[in-house]
């Protein structure tokens, strides 16, 4: 950390069923890992830390959205060391003092994926003439929020957030699991035959949900919405398997594309509002700085989400069926 003025810190063991399986590698990563940066940044005088985390420390709820200090309800070893690592990162703000931020965003998909992830799993296994596995009944509901508008998010937070704080990050778009699943199958044109339902997830919470006001009150904004079919037009089925032009299934699958593309330019919020809490130390821009040609062809930017967060019930703890 020598010379840095900024921390970062995504490092994370981030699968919840590895973490069902196993928690050591989560309780030593994603506590103790946090912890050891934490020393080295306190130690180093870094200006700021910011800790990146996860909407499943709220657990779940039937209704509403989570705001930024409800209580945490995890339930699983994964969400449960997050929540920790959380609090962690918290206390060395209240106390040494220590210039820190917590960001918990929500389902996140895109380029370059891992496949263990849903989306570019289910694309991955439909492309080898696999089927794609669909935990319980598939109505379990998550906001999916493209990896760019993520990353523009936490970046206004480290020019513009304020030390100790706290923010929610999603798109409002919440959808069930069987949505998506039904989304790729129409794109990559397969059929309800190509999947195949496992028994439910332990401990599975049905819905995650946060109120995104905080954010959006330092001049950020969504600008893309998940894949839909109407979206991806040249993906056409045939009789024996999927047929894709070459240019979409690099999309997909994350492969580089060799053709030159024509960079695009983000779109801004019309106007840039001051934040509330203290004021960063890095220079503080209209809205933060991206490089045109890292940005895929955007769709339109939709409408944000209500800025009124409805109040949530309280948040079941057992599994879903």
């Amino acid at each position: 950390m020598a010379g840095c003025d900024s921390v970062v810190h995504f490092a994370a063991e981030s699968h919840v069923d590895r973490s069902i399986a196993c928690a050591d590698d989560f309780i030593t990563t994603n506590i103790l890992g946090t912890h050891r940066l934490l020393e080295e940044a306190r130690r180093r005088e870094v200006a700021r830390f910011l800790h990146i985390s996860t909407d499943e420390v709220y657990g779940s709820t039937l209704t509403g959205s989570f705001e930024e200090d409800d209580l945490l309800d995890p339930s699983s070893p994964y969400s449960a060391s997050k929540a920790a690592a959380d609090l962690l990162v918290l206390s060395y703000h209240t106390t040494y003092g220590m210039p820190v931020m917590v960001t918990r965003s929500t389902n996140n998909f895109g380029p370059y994926q891992y496949p263990e992830k849903l989306v570019p799993l289910f694309v991955t296994n439909l492309l080898e003439g696999k089927k794609v596995p669909l935990y319980g009944d598939g109505k379990n509901v998550r906001d999916w929020l493209h990896v760019l508008d993520n990353c523009r998010a936490l970046e206004t937070v480290l020019r513009r957030g304020g030390d100790g704080e706290i923010y929610n990050i999603g798109a409002g778009n919440e959808v069930t699991n069987r949505e998506i699943t039904d989304t790729v199958l129409e794109i990559l044109g397969a059929g309800e035959d190509m999947v195949q339902y496992v028994p439910d997830r332990l401990g599975h919470d049905l819905r995650y949900s946060v109120c995104t006001e905080k954010v959006r009150s330092l001049g950020w904004a969504r600008a893309r919405l998940p894949p839909s079919p109407r979206r991806h037009r040249g993906l056409v089925p045939n009789k024996h398997r999927l047929v894709a032009p070459a240019q979409d299934r690099r999309v997909l699958t994350g492969q580089k594309s060799t053709a030159a593309r024509e960079p695009t330019t983000a779109r801004e919020p019309t106007t840039a509002r001051e934040p509330t809490t203290a004021a960063s130390p890095l220079p503080a821009t209209a809205d933060p700085p991206h490089r045109a040609a890292d940005l895929p062809s955007a769709d339109p930017p939709s409408a944000d989400p209500p800025s009124a967060c409805p109040p949530i019930a309280p948040s079941p703890s057992q599994a879903t069926p």
